[in-house]
């Protein structure tokens, strides 16, 4: 059994909006001091009533009453016991644990040393070649429907390779930086999104070459910059020298970098 302060130490370095942004491409929204909002990941819903306290590193429900800490919200993502979810968010934050039990930390590593360690990304460019082919012009006139773009604009997402069907549901790319499809952030059934597969690298999408931009077009959500690069026409022609990046949510715009 690990002990309390083992548990606490993974719990801590392990902030429930980081987690939750980063490992499952989930929306966190600001909702006050010291607090952030989501759609629930225990029910259905549309408008996010799970709130993380970040200075509990807790969350709770306030649509289904679900609450706990970031081990019960991961066991629930990604269908794992207790004792699973706290192998996972140990190695996630550095912390080494001794023995299968996983009764003391070992040491502390720095997440650059825990990353020089993980697996290389596999490239799905081809599957993600798929994944477009998938996307049928049926698929590009509801999406087009929904979201209040015009037709013209979505077939130029499908042609650019910006939009595809993972599963049945609609998803986006997500280079590298050598330019590779290393994994995709597709629209659940639920409403939620997700990183497939799970566990990869948060990356913003870019839109033109961000290195020799001189102008910078800077969004939260995909669906917002897709209405404004619509309505600006770049679809007929793109404007010389400007780029668009979509950090895919609040959480992550600190991997904007100037």
């Amino acid at each position: 059994m690990i002990d309390a302060n083992t548990l606490d130490a993974i719990r801590n370095a392990n902030p429930l909006a980081d987690v939750l942004a980063r490992d499952y491409g989930l929306e966190v929204l600001p909702h006050g001091a010291g607090r952030k909002r989501l759609l629930c990941v225990f029910h259905s819903e549309t408008d996010a009533s799970l709130v993380l306290n970040e200075n509990g590193n807790t969350f709770k429900c306030f649509g289904c009453g679900e609450h706990g800490d970031v081990f019960k919200i991961v066991m629930k993502l990604d269908g794992l016991g207790f004792p699973q979810a706290v192998e996972k968010l140990a190695k996630r934050a550095g912390i080494r644990l001794h023995g299968s039990n996983g009764k003391t930390p070992a040491a502390t590593e720095t997440r650059a040393q825990s990353k020089t360690e993980s697996k290389p990304e596999q490239d799905l460019s081809e599957t993600w070649r798929e994944c477009v082919a998938a996307f049928t012009d049926e698929h590009a006139a509801k999406l087009a429907t929904w979201r209040g773009y015009s037709a013209e604009f979505v077939t130029w997402l499908r042609n650019r390779e910006l939009v595809g069907l993972h599963e049945g549901m609609v998803a986006f790319p997500v280079h590298d930086e050598g330019g590779r499809v290393v994994a995709f952030h597709s629209r659940e059934r639920d409403g939620t999104w997700r990183y497939h597969p799970t566990g990869c690298k948060v990356r913003p999408l870019v839109i033109e070459d961000m290195r020799g931009a001189d102008v910078a077009l800077v969004f939260e959500s995909q669906w917002d910059a897709f209405a404004v690069l619509d309505k600006m026409g770049w679809h007929k022609k793109a404007v010389p020298g400007w780029c668009v990046i979509v950090t895919r949510g609040a959480s992550n715009g600190k991997l904007v970098r100037p």
